[in-house]
């Protein structure tokens, strides 16, 4: 079938096979079962611990009011996200609650398809490895939920909303858009640059939330890739239509070069309020409307944010550049993350107010 993207329709003629992923990740073998997994790699163990919460998904319900649309912040490529209220203590008395978010998987390969299911396992595996815990931009692990039919997990995090639903409204201003693609540029730096990296593969705003203080967090990892994890790539993976890189579309490999892609059209997504419709693709693409409207040294910044008080009219172009470069169809014209780092640390606004709340 074809795939339409910036470059115009693509035959997809590889689709069911599998690719090999472009880089230099080392060997490992995995036992079969995640929760007493054994990782033959001299770099890092990655077995799921024990502290996790095993719970059941009558708990889940519980917690989330029955799966209540009220509660629901977000549906993903491979879930859906719900806000949730869970105990405190053990005490059944203590009504003392903790804000939580919970995803439930509803691929309905997931529970047919033992190598569907690994996405599931990859992801408590990567939330657990010791380099990953802690990060401020990923979310924190609680517990999992794997019944019959159900495969869930319980993140640590109370979310705003997600950045899709976010990046078109007003209250989001523009230090806070600068300072998330700042955070998520940086998560992407510091996951590529692990000895053995990990790649997202399907970056975009509806797989990402932001806290009360419009901070970044990921919480869709159904497509990651990483040296302990599975290393082949189904074509049949092909991420988020506008934030594809056109290469992997070709059928060429996976490499980090490709999360730089997406986060190209990420950073014109939040200067532009710009977002794709999923009703209406290729009229809404924002890679597509960029190329169109792009000229070097122009801004595409929206202009209700080149009204706010913290724009410095020298950045619009510096950022607009970027996001261009993030997206050139040859993939060796693209930056590494870690000079995407570096640029948006050298914008004025950042310079200026990088600290300010």
């Amino acid at each position: 079938m074809p795939f339409w993207h910036s470059k115009g329709c693509f035959s997809l003629s590889c689709i069911g096979k599998e690719y090999p992923v472009k880089n230099d990740l080392p060997d490992v073998t995995v036992e079969s079962d995640i929760f007493d997994v054994i990782v033959e790699s001299d770099i890092v163990d990655l077995t799921v611990k024990n502290d996790l919460l095993d719970l059941t998904f009558e708990k889940l319900r519980q917690y989330t009011g029955q799966f209540s649309p009220d509660n629901l912040v977000a549906i993903s490529q491979y879930g859906k996200l719900y806000r949730g209220k869970m105990p405190v203590g053990l005490n059944q008395e203590d009504e003392t609650t903790k804000d939580v978010a919970i995803k439930i998987l509803f691929d309905p390969r997931l529970l047919r398809d033992n190598k569907d299911l690994v996405r599931f396992e990859d992801e408590l595996k990567f939330l657990q490895d010791p380099r990953i815990r802690g990060n401020p931009n990923l979310v924190k692990l609680i517990g999992y939920c794997r019944e019959d039919k159900i495969l869930g997990v319980v993140y640590d995090l109370k979310p705003r909303d997600t950045l899709y639903n976010l990046i078109i409204q007003d209250e989001f201003k523009w230090l806070d858009r600068v300072r998330a693609a700042l955070a998520l540029a940086r998560l992407l730096n510091f996951l590529h640059c692990q000895k053995s990296q990990y790649l997202i593969r399907n970056i975009n705003p509806a797989h990402i939330v932001l806290d009360k203080d419009f901070n970044p967090i990921l919480f869709e990892f159904g497509m990651l890739l990483g040296s302990a994890l599975d290393k082949t790539v189904s074509q049949r993976e092909a991420g988020t239509f506008g934030y594809i890189d056109p290469i992997v579309a070709q059928c060429g490999a996976w490499t980090v070069k490709s999360d730089v892609y997406s986060f190209g059209v990420l950073l014109l997504d939040l200067m532009s309020k710009r977002v794709i419709d999923l009703k209406n693709t290729l009229a809404t693409a924002v890679d597509l409307w960029a190329l169109k409207e792009y000229k070097p040294g122009c801004s595409l910044v929206h202009q209700s944010l080149e009204d706010d008080p913290y724009f410095d009219r020298r950045d619009g172009p510096k950022m607009t550049d970027l996001a261009m470069q993030c997206m050139d169809e040859e993939e060796e014209k693209r930056p590494l993350m870690k000079e995407v780092v570096s640029r948006l640390e050298a914008l004025h606004v950042v310079q200026q107010h990088a600290q300010r709340k």
